[in-house]
Formats: C-alpha cells, sequence, structure tokens
C-alpha cells in the first residue's frame, strides 16, 4: 500500500497521474496476459536491473512509470 501511495504521490508531484495510471494498467494487463513475467520477476537468478527493464516494458516502455521504479 505505501508503494502505491508513494507512486501516487509521483504522479502528483510531476502532473502526470493520467499517464502514471494508464501505464498501472497496461502493466497489471501484462501480468495477466503473460505469465512468464511473474516467473522471471520472481526468479533469483535474473539481475535487479534486468527486472526493472522488464517491468518498465511490461508497463508500455512506460517513461514515468520507469522512473519512478528507478528512485
Amino acid at each position: 500500500m505505501r508503494y502505491a501511495k508513494a507512486l501516487l504521490a509521483y504522479a502528483d508531484e510531476k502532473g502526470t497521474e493520467d499517464t502514471v495510471y494508464e501505464e498501472a494498467g497496461i502493466l497489471a494487463d501484462s501480468f495477466s496476459r503473460i505469465p512468464e513475467l511473474r516467473q522471471a520477476l520472481d526468479n533469483p537468478v535474473l539481475p535487479a536491473e534486468t527486472k526493472l527493464k522488464l517491468i518498465c516494458e511490461a508497463a508500455g516502455g512506460g517513461s514515468e512509470t520507469g522512473r519512478w521504479f528507478y528512485l
């Protein structure tokens, strides 16, 4: 819950609420459509940087959500 609040605060501060909302929807859809995404993120062998790239791509390559994940 606190991550969601932090993401909302970030989007509000940057004025990108609509973009972040859209990217979050795309990310949720990606988790539903691509079960391998969860498996890849759960894989302890994959480096964190690779996992961040996967999340950003799964969110539609979104720049706003991606920036937040890199904070």
